[in-house]
């Protein structure tokens, strides 16, 4: 069973694995600024919150938001300026064109990676 290809059954997902380089340190060790920054990327996607959950580390931030289509999640590790975002919605209506100008813009990284997994 576990080397049976498995496939969707038709359901529309579009799933986006983010990877921040060189992002200030300052900024990855911030609850409130961290949480505004996954409700700008959340609301430029036009998509709809309904909570977010945050948590703050000795050293780093863990922030989820709970939106009407699934979730976006964003990990902080400030003492190597990396943050990784996981962003994955059922939503066909989500803009994705603007993802990522507005990531780039909200965290001003040296270098970004991201890997589409649409489903």
């Amino acid at each position: 069973m576990a080397d049976e290809i498995v496939r969707n059954p038709g359901i529309y997902l579009r799933h986006r694995v983010i990877e921040l380089f060189g992002v200030d340190a300052k900024l990855l060790d911030d609850r409130h600024a961290i949480e505004e920054k996954l409700s700008n990327v959340t609301k430029t996607l036009n998509l709809i919150i309904w909570n977010i959950f945050t948590h703050k580390f000795s050293l780093g931030v863990t922030s989820l938001a709970v939106i009407s289509d699934s979730h976006i999640a964003i990990h902080t590790w400030p003492e190597y300026g990396y943050v990784h975002l996981d962003v994955i919605t059922c939503s066909e209506k989500a803009n994705w064109d603007l993802l990522m100008p507005t990531i780039e813009q909200e965290f001003a990284p040296k270098h970004t990676r991201y890997k589409n997994l649409d489903y």
